[in-house]
């Protein structure tokens, strides 16, 4: 599996793939959105700040990756839900958090990976795996797999800059190598820009069970 590797978020959503995808999206009537861009970088280089602060603006990447895993009727697992925006568009989500009480399901735990394990048709993770060291990276992406049924799908995004600042000797060579040998990684698509992505990450993994 050779990664997918994109100077920019806007490189990769001129993509045939993405663009097809774009071309059978309709965005969701209730989602009260005043503006949709495909990626983060569109909402610094097209508004200015006053329009940022005063406009209700989100990005297409995160429904391209949730409909990438085909959920249909299948429970999916969304892993570091945040305030669990994406279920009124996708309502088989299970949201899973260590913070937001009044916005998860349940409460993300140790315990919780190991009651999990086998247990999801689908799971997703937003910017929620990358607080830690370079080196447990892998295992992080471990654990998620390790939440799949038999032939079960997973989308992982990651913000490198959150695994930067923990790691003492950070080298994207390193990252970028150890994400390819990951076990069941179907595709991997690598963002060089933007170096900060805390909404739709610029790393992206699909694996499979």
């Amino acid at each position: 599996m050779i990664p997918e590797h994109y100077t920019d978020a806007v490189a990769f959503c001129a993509t045939a793939d993405y663009q097809n995808w774009r071309d059978t999206w309709s965005p969701p009537r209730n989602a009260e959105v005043d503006r949709w861009v495909d990626s983060e970088p569109q909402i610094w280089s097209t508004m200015t700040p006053r329009q940022q602060l005063t406009s209700r603006v989100a990005t297409r990447v995160p429904f391209y990756l949730l409909d990438s895993l085909e959920i249909g009727r299948d429970r999916c697992v969304d892993i570091g839900c945040g305030h669990m925006w994406f279920r009124q568009f996708y309502p088989t989500l299970w949201g899973v958090d260590p913070h937001y009480r009044s916005h998860r399901d349940e409460e993300l735990t140790p315990e919780w990976w190991t009651q999990n394990q086998g247990r999801w048709h689908r799971a997703i993770s937003i910017c929620a795996m990358h607080f830690c060291d370079l080196t447990e990276i892998p295992s992080q992406i471990a654990k998620v797999r390790g939440l799949l049924r038999p032939g079960g799908r997973a989308v992982v995004a990651l913000n490198r800059a959150r695994i930067q600042e923990r790691t003492q000797d950070y080298q994207e060579d390193q990252l970028r190598s150890q994400l390819a040998q990951v076990p069941g990684l179907t595709r991997m698509v690598w963002l060089d820009r933007p170096r900060e992505s805390g909404m739709d990450g610029n790393v992206w993994l699909w694996l499979t069970a």
